[in-house]
């Protein structure tokens, strides 16, 4: 049976029933045989387990027992300062004993698992968990850790976001806000909203970086935005109908067409006036405004002296009659005549071989004589003078080159210019007509020549408007 015995050392033995355990009080220390507990003069030491076996049992901590951890039945446990003051919060510190901390040291970590569920496997790993991790070697003047916040699906638990120590919050997946949420900052909490529908509203200016750009899933780079703010659109933009002010377009910015008109050439027009905008081709406001009587159709300048000045096929079947003007023309020999050549069959190889023409010249020095003559060339103008500041100049009308009936293709011509024959001015006033007749007599063109040397000057011809 249990007994009590006192030894020879003043010790008190407390044995069980058949004297296999004991517990003795030596000089206030109680211990036993089998290591179980240890009380000491302020330590007690446990060998195994602890068990606290009532409900909401409380261990308390610190000299007043301020500081106590009770158990809270079927929920867990409940770390409180008892202390009612002002400022007198509870807190927990998880502490490492370690010497020299190194980047990624884990300074501290809480893991959430659940080691008993039945299935086993991925079920038993650790599913979530929160680290304080080093960002560098710890140092006199550097203590920068982040917080690793970790969560698992099919997995030990792994970082999905993270706090630096400079505040920069890193997620590796989506930010979900609730509908309506906002985003902003301490002065403007709500800079940007989201509603349910995805649609953003923000408070104030957007800013991106020089260069930076707009886009879409399908075009990152709609619009790019240069540092000096010149927009770039990777496709052309539409706009709505009537947004666009007539008073912010350009005009002085764009690039000259640098040719003449033409009918296939585009206008835009007010249509109706109702405000939408329509194109409409230059032959359309020929059309509104009445032809152009004269329609340039050739144009030549030769500011250096060659042998001649040709328009190998510059009459066709658009117009029936045509008007020459040339201006600040020259010979390069002094006396040469100045003579004209018709040519058909789009070639200047193909000569005419018969003009008849008369003519009214007046001299500087002499009676205005008139004459007529019948040759190859006409004779525009006779001896000119070559000396600088000498030019001629005139018009010829070209009536039917086209027509091939004996006699049809005639025409004048009125020019002026300086003659070698004295001092002045030489006026020739001429009328022609083309009496060859076959298939060749079709003109398509002329030449100016010098009867001697070379020529040059700006010769323009246009086609004037058939009659209705």
């Amino acid at each position: 049976m249990a007994e009590i015995r006192i030894n020879s050392t003043g010790g008190l033995k407390l044995y069980d029933a058949d004297d296999s355990h004991y517990a003795q009080i030596v000089a206030g220390t109680i211990t036993s045989n089998v290591d179980a507990i240890t009380l000491g003069h302020d330590t007690v030491t446990i060998a195994d387990n602890l068990s606290l076996g009532s409900d909401s049992a409380i261990i308390k901590f610190g000299a007043d027992s301020e500081i106590t951890l009770t158990h809270s039945a079927d929920a867990g446990l409940l770390l409180k300062h008892t202390a009612t003051a002002d400022d007198k919060p509870v807190s927990l510190t998880l502490q490492t004993g370690e010497t020299d901390i190194a980047a990624n040291d884990v300074i501290g970590a809480i893991n959430f698992q659940a080691p008993d569920e039945g299935t086993g496997t991925d079920a038993i790993l650790v599913a979530a968990g929160i680290e304080a991790v080093s960002e560098g070697d710890f140092s006199s003047s550097s203590n920068a850790t982040k917080l690793s916040f970790k969560t698992g699906a099919s997995e030990a638990a792994a970082e999905k976001m993270s706090l630096s120590s400079a505040g920069l919050l890193t997620v590796a997946d989506d930010i979900v806000f609730k509908d309506g949420g906002t985003i902003g900052v301490s002065s403007a909490t709500d800079a940007m909203t989201v509603s349910s529908g995805g649609i953003v509203t923000f408070k104030d200016d957007i800013l991106i970086k020089d260069g930076g750009t707009i886009g879409s899933a399908s075009d990152a780079d709609s619009i790019a935005i240069a540092a000096n703010g010149v927009v770039t659109f990777s496709q052309a933009p539409v706009f709505p109908d009537g947004s666009l002010n007539i008073a912010d377009i350009d005009l002085d910015g764009g690039t000259d067409i640098g040719a003449a008109i033409v009918d296939a050439d585009l206008f835009l027009v007010d249509d109706g006036a109702g405000g939408t905008m329509r194109k409409t081709a230059a032959s359309r406001l020929k059309t509104y405004i009445g032809d152009a009587i004269l329609t340039q159709v050739a144009t030549v300048n030769e500011t250096s002296f060659t042998g001649t000045i040709t328009f190998a096929s510059c009459f066709n079947s658009t117009y029936r009659n045509y008007f020459v003007v040339f201006d600040n023309c020259a010979v390069a020999t002094d006396g040469a005549d100045v003579n004209m050549l018709f040519h058909y069959g789009d070639s200047n190889g193909n000569d005419s071989t018969n003009h008849n023409y008369a003519f009214m010249r007046r001299y500087p020095s002499t009676t205005a004589a008139a004459n007529e003559g019948n040759a190859n060339d006409i004779k525009i103008l006779q001896a000119q003078n070559n000396g600088a500041g000498n030019f001629f100049h005139g018009n010829m009308y070209v009536y039917q080159p086209l027509n091939e009936t004996d006699g049809v293709t005639s025409g004048t011509i009125v020019s002026q210019g300086n003659t070698n024959d004295g001092v002045g001015a030489q006026i020739t006033t001429l009328a022609f007509n083309m009496p060859e007749s076959g298939t060749n007599s079709a003109y398509t063109g002329f030449q100016f020549a010098a009867s001697s040397g070379n020529i040059k000057g700006r010769i323009t011809v246009y086609g004037i408007k058939n009659p209705a």
